[in-house]
C-alpha cells in the first residue's frame, strides 16, 4: 500500500481546515472574507515547497523541483482566478468576487494538475444544488469539497 508522507497529511489537513472554515462562513453570511484570503495566500505559497512530489507534480519541469513547483503554483493561481472570473462575468455577478479570489488560492494549494478536477467538482456540485433549490447557493462549500477531493485523489 502507498501512504502519503506525513507532511502531505498535515498539509491536506491544513488546507481542509481553511476550506471548511471558508465554507461555513459562506453558508452563514454568503461572503468570503478578504482577510481570510489575504492570510491564506502567502501561507499556501509557502506550503507549496513542502508538498511531496507525489502530491505536487508540476506541469512544467524546470531546473529544480522548487522552481517547477513555484511556476506551477503561480500559473495555477492565475488560471483559477481567470476561470472563475469568466464565470463571474458571464453570470452578471451571480457568482461572487470572493469565489473568484478563493479559486486563486485554490490554485496555489493544488497546482495545475489538480486545479481542473477541483473546480469541475466544485462547480458541478454547486450548479446541481442551485438547480435543485431553484435559488442561488453559496459556492465556497462546493469548491472546498472539490479541492479536498482533488487533493485526496
Amino acid at each position: 500500500e502507498r501512504f502519503l508522507p506525513s507532511i502531505d497529511q498535515h498539509l491536506i489537513a491544513l488546507a481542509a481546515t481553511f476550506l471548511l472554515g471558508i465554507a461555513v462562513i459562506d453558508l452563514r453570511s454568503q461572503i468570503i472574507p478578504n482577510r481570510w484570503l489575504i492570510v491564506a495566500a502567502p501561507i499556501s505559497a509557502l506550503c507549496v515547497f513542502a508538498w511531496s512530489p507525489e502530491i505536487r507534480d508540476p506541469v512544467i519541469v524546470l531546473n529544480s523541483f522548487a522552481q517547477s513547483v513555484a511556476v506551477d503554483a503561480v500559473i495555477a493561481m492565475i488560471a483559477g482566478f481567470s476561470i472563475l472570473a469568466l464565470f463571474h462575468f458571464l453570470s452578471g455577478g451571480g457568482l461572487g468576487a470572493g469565489d473568484v479570489k478563493l479559486a486563486a488560492v485554490i490554485g496555489l494549494i493544488v497546482g495545475m494538475k489538480a486545479l481542473l478536477p477541483a473546480l469541475l467538482i466544485g462547480l458541478g456540485l454547486g450548479s446541481l444544488m442551485t438547480y435543485a433549490r431553484q435559488r442561488a447557493t453559496p459556492l465556497a462549500p462546493f469548491l472546498a469539497v472539490g479541492t479536498i477531493a482533488a487533493l485526496l485523489i
